[in-house]
């Protein structure tokens, strides 16, 4: 409950109430409650309900207010800590002297009660009575886990035929991803606690129940350890490559073509864009069974005498991996060479021109003007291709298969597979969801890392007006 609008006064029925509401599930529900209270007790109460994922820019929006909201929602304590200066002390109010308990309760640094919990939620499966119903069961059959499970196996061995399936998950959209950061997140703290209860939260935890993420470090012959840095470390280098090395070629071919003098332009740009109209799924594929040991480039080599045996494309490990770095650039280059063309000609001529005055030669021309030009305008875009090509799924799986696999890398993975690649192998081939799981973590922290680290001394970025 919070100052600075008039207070309720049910005894007298003066004031007003102007409750901002948190839950749009609750509106009609509470819509009906203020209805209720003002024909009881003559005291006018508004609901207005904050759109679904904007209670607290809402909040902050009626707070500015000359009537802000009467009663608002705090939370938890990081709502203690941005709204306690503005909530009244309810500690001795009637409502307050009605809890039986005050372990829901909020207070501030000072002591303050600021919040009362009004409702409560707790861990446990959100059942839809009606599909239960439409299932041929009844509520009343669910007593434990095993008539949980087995109520739960019939309606999913007969989804095709019921339309709808025993489970399903929460969206990941502002509405819904509250149960997996607010909720889930907070089951490993609960089980840390337990047998110890907290009465504060530690600067550490044991981690005794994170043996995901130790098993993914841990170097031992069980462990993922070793796996996880031969891996991390291809992803890397396979991304650099993948990234500068179109980069840099495509940039090389725009410049030819565009090149004075040179005949059939439209010709050759058109080449390299017909690599861009057949599908990738389709020239991988393709491509990937020409180099196989009995593909197309190991018959004709042999068959002209250059070789007496298949060469290793993609059962050697170093093979495999250059291999698929020069066959990305049949991918990539074209890309580039078209974005190149667009920017090469945005550079103004009489740069140039007095270059060639003062005597720099072609390279020294390349270096101090188009280079420094074409980095500093297409620095965002590099950088969005260096982490696609760190989750680049298509190249590696439909080339390879991640492969060739070694005993000395376990989880499935190969000596080609990027973390991605060997994450889709953990869930669908070995069926490892706990390790996929923390795997998928580390991949989301790679990336964000440096995505995060790179944007930021982006000259780009940083000098907008620089160049």
């Amino acid at each position: 409950k919070t100052g600075g609008a008039e207070s309720s006064d049910s005894d007298s029925g003066s004031g007003s109430v102007y409750w901002l509401n948190f839950k749009p599930e609750s509106d009609e529900v509470l819509q009906d409650v203020a209805k209720t209270y003002t024909e009881q007790t003559g005291v006018p109460v508004k609901v207005v309900t904050a759109a679904s994922g904007t209670y607290s820019t809402t909040l902050l929006s009626e707070m500015d207010k000359s009537a802000p909201p009467t009663l608002v929602v705090i939370g938890n304590q990081e709502g203690v800590k941005s709204w306690a200066e503005y909530a009244l002390d309810l500690t001795g109010t009637p409502i307050a002297n009605e809890l039986n308990t005050d372990a829901y309760n909020l207070y501030d640094e000072s002591g303050k009660l600021v919040s009362i919990g009004y409702c409560y939620e707790c861990y446990g499966i959100i059942v839809n009575p009606d599909l239960i119903e439409a299932a041929g069961h009844t509520m009343d059959e669910i007593k434990d886990f095993d008539s949980l499970k087995a109520v739960a196996e019939d309606i999913h061995s007969r989804a095709g035929e019921l339309g709808f399936d025993a489970f399903s998950s929460s969206d990941m959209d502002d509405s819904s991803s509250w149960r997996f950061t607010g909720h889930m997140a907070n089951l490993e703290y609960y089980y840390e606690q337990e047998g110890d209860i907290w009465t504060e939260c530690p600067a550490t935890i044991s981690g005794k129940y994170m043996d995901n993420f130790k098993n993914l470090f841990s170097m031992g012959s069980t462990g993922f350890g070793s796996t996880f840095l031969t891996v991390l470390a291809w992803t890397i280098v396979w991304a650099f490559f993948a990234t500068f090395l179109n980069y840099f070629l495509g940039m090389v071919v725009a410049m030819l073509i565009n090149k004075k003098g040179i005949k059939f332009k439209k010709l050759w740009r058109t080449i390299l864009v017909m690599t861009i109209a057949v599908p990738q799924f389709v020239s991988l594929l393709y491509i990937g069974k020409m180099f196989a040991a009995d593909g197309l480039v190991n018959g004709y080599l042999m068959r002209w005498g250059w070789i007496d045996q298949a060469i290793p494309f993609w059962t050697d490990p170093t093979i495999a991996k250059v291999l698929i770095i020069i066959l990305n650039c049949w991918v990539g280059i074209p890309y580039i060479m078209l974005i190149c063309t667009g920017l090469l000609m945005n550079i103004p001529a009489d740069l140039y021109e007095s270059a060639r005055i003062d005597g720099a030669n072609a390279f020294q021309m390349f270096r101090k003007i188009t280079l420094p030009y074409m980095l500093f305008v297409t620095g965002p875009f590099l950088l969005t291709q260096f982490t696609g090509n760190l989750n680049n799924f298509n190249i590696i799986y439909l080339l390879s298969g991640g492969g060739p696999k070694s005993m000395k890398l376990t989880g499935g993975a190969g000596h080609t597979d990027l973390l991605v690649t060997w994450l889709y192998k953990l869930t669908l081939t070995n069926t490892d969801y706990k390790m996929a799981a923390v795997l998928g973590i580390m991949v989301f922290l790679v990336t964000a890392v440096i995505s995060l680290v790179v944007y930021n001394i982006l000259p780009s970025v940083k000098d907008e007006e620089g160049f």
